[in-house]
């Protein structure tokens, strides 16, 4: 397991003559706190996981706010829902630091596999999807949670966007 790792991020800063000049801020992102958003993203539903259209990616989506606003509960979301072959999606997007106008975007998409169609064995089960879907919004999570420790230091926008339907292949 990682403790932790240390990540330089450069960040754009926007100088009153229009040109950008980077910075460096070190940030401590902690593995096992992203690995445990990856087992709480498992253990939602675990019939469905985070099938598009079911009770578990609604399930994930609130999770995801739970987070946000554990972080601060005043941090902007935003549930954009729409419709893919008669199934009901929605992506959630939050943002930090919204009194920028440039804006960096972090996404990551959170849907599992309804089938598992490489599977031989089982093709017609559905996708855990630790791997594809959890871990990357696992990552997220963190991220925000260690921009936002910083986010004083930052001269952006950041928007953390959750998308839904990506692995079904449509």
């Amino acid at each position: 397991m990682i403790v932790g790792i240390s990540i330089i991020v450069p960040i754009f800063l926007f100088l009153n003559n229009n040109k950008f000049t980077n910075i460096d801020i070190e940030l401590h992102f902690d593995g096992d706190t992203a690995s445990s958003y990856v087992a709480d993203q498992m253990n939602i539903n675990t019939t469905h996981y985070r099938i598009p259209g079911t009770q578990g990616r609604e399930d994930c989506a609130q999770y995801f706010i739970t987070k946000f606003q554990q972080i601060d509960p005043a941090i902007d979301y935003t549930l954009h829902n729409f419709t893919i072959h008669s199934v009901e999606c929605q992506n959630v997007l939050f943002k930090i630091n919204e009194n920028f106008s440039n804006i960096v975007i972090l996404g990551a998409h959170y849907d599992s596999r309804a089938n598992a169609t490489k599977d031989s064995l089982n093709p017609d089960s559905p996708v855990p999807g630790a791997n594809d879907g959890a871990s990357g919004s696992a990552v997220l999570l963190e991220l925000a949670e260690v921009l936002y420790g910083r986010k004083e230091e930052l001269s952006v926008q950041i928007w953390f966007l959750f998308f839904d339907a990506e692995d079904q292949g449509s």
